[in-house]
């Protein structure tokens, strides 16, 4: 009889411990998904600001080249 008592026991404890498994897998993907979320925020920046860098470093290549076009035909 105390060995029947004993299974159940385990079984108990074995549940708890499928539950736990359960809960820590639930966090993990959720860690993960928002670890996923943020790299992607962070890649977005990263290519907007180099983007916004770029235009402004054309722009500036294009007033220089425009200036040194008018100093061509003032001279």
């Amino acid at each position: 009889m105390s060995s029947f008592i004993e299974k159940q026991e385990a079984l108990k404890k074995l549940q708890e411990i499928e539950k736990q498994i359960d809960l820590l897998e639930q966090q993990l993907t959720q860690n993960i998904d928002k670890e996923i979320h943020r790299t992607k925020q962070a890649v977005s920046n990263f290519i907007e600001n180099g983007e916004e860098k770029m235009n402004k470093f054309e722009k500036m290549f294009a007033e220089r080249k425009f200036v040194r076009s008018l100093r061509k035909k003032v001279v």
